[in-house]
């Protein structure tokens, strides 16, 4: 990991990692490769890719920021490229569209994914909280029109750079990537019941909680709609409840990742 990695893309600017974000690829795998080598229109790369099957392709050294976080945001820094390591993963999908409901990961990624952090994270230091999906990252604002071409070039059946962000998706095992290793988890199991909390001001606390968690709660149009931010943890934390509403297990699950993060 320390020695200088010749890029195979030209998408970069040099920097040092503290973060990694983990993404689900919007095509195939074909097609992915193809954006992932710089050869598409579109200016996208990322550091690493794992396939189906675990085969992990790296593009770039981790010193050199990569362009895969887009418009981000987390723990107030607004130019996530420069602070993170992207890790791309095929997403599957029954559907073909991987729209995020219908893509899921294979056991051979996760275990993929995890050695490759693992490796990352000892190598720079990275703390497991700061082991994300972009969901976790995403503005939430419209991205950038682009044109007609380029989203061919990209994908023959939605125009990416017009979607907001919430890969790796709520099948993502983040739970059996703590398991192994990786990231943090709650320990919280799916309750029978969860309870959705209305009291204004305890709505308010919660959002303050998430902000010192890392998540953007400014909001919008500066920031996130704040059920947008509620439905992007509850995709990474609580994937058995994602309605974007403060909940009474969202308040403990998220009380628990707060004590990890700065008790560690």
């Amino acid at each position: 990991m320390t020695e200088i990695f010749e890029a195979i893309t030209p998408h970069y600017n040099a920097r040092k990692p503290s973060m990694i974000i983990i993404h689900g690829t919007e095509v195939d795998d074909e097609k992915s490769r193809y954006i992932l080598s710089g050869k598409a229109l579109h200016e996208a790369s990322a550091h690493y890719y794992i396939d189906d099957k675990g085969e992990v392709v790296q593009y770039l050294d981790e010193t050199v920021r990569a362009w895969h976080a887009g418009k981000s945001h987390w723990a107030g820094f607004s130019d996530v490229n420069s602070l993170s390591v992207g890790i791309e993963l095929l997403a599957l999908s029954h559907n073909r569209r991987f729209d995020g409901e219908d893509t899921f990961y294979t056991e051979a990624q996760i275990t993929a994914l995890a050695e490759l952090c693992q490796k990352i994270s000892a190598s720079f230091n990275i703390r497991p909280h700061h082991i994300l999906g972009h969901q976790d990252i995403d503005s939430g604002r419209p991205y950038e029109p682009v044109p007609t071409e380029q989203i061919e070039a990209l994908a023959e059946e939605k125009p990416l750079a017009m979607q907001k962000k919430y890969d790796p998706g709520p099948s993502f095992p983040w739970k059996k990537l703590a398991d192994l290793g990786v990231g943090v988890w709650h320990g919280l199991e799916k309750p029978k019941q969860d309870t959705v909390i209305e009291d204004k001001y305890m709505i308010e606390a919660f959002a303050q909680m998430l902000t010192l968690y890392g998540y953007d709660t400014r909001p919008a149009p500066t920031g996130r709609d704040l059920k947008d931010v509620i439905t992007a943890f509850q995709t990474h934390f609580l994937p058995w409840n994602i309605c974007g509403l403060v909940t009474e297990q969202s308040v403990k699950a998220l009380d628990i990742l707060l004590q990890k993060k700065f008790g560690s």
